[in-house]
């Protein structure tokens, strides 16, 4: 089984990095992380949020935004409907 973004660019590895979000919505650090797949990568940026909100991007790719409330917001392809 393989992720739908590794079809789309067989050459490119997945790159994913976690960003956060402080409060007054300014990015307030970044950090690479190493994730088999989107799956996995997900579910370690759920575990990254802290007083601040976490972005989760492939390179260029946005995957999803888990906010400090609980709130999670998904890209709206169909291959991560699942994540949220």
């Amino acid at each position: 089984m393989g992720d739908t973004h590794v079809a789309n660019r067989p050459h490119a590895r997945p790159l994913y990095r976690v960003i956060w979000i402080n409060s007054d919505a300014l990015i307030d650090g970044a950090e690479i992380i190493r994730s088999a797949d989107d799956r996995e990568a997900i579910s370690t940026a759920r575990w990254m949020v802290d007083s601040r909100s976490v972005e989760l991007w492939d390179r260029d790719r946005f995957i999803a935004r888990f906010d400090t409330k609980g709130v999670e917001i998904c890209d709206e392809a169909e291959e991560l409907r699942w994540a949220c």
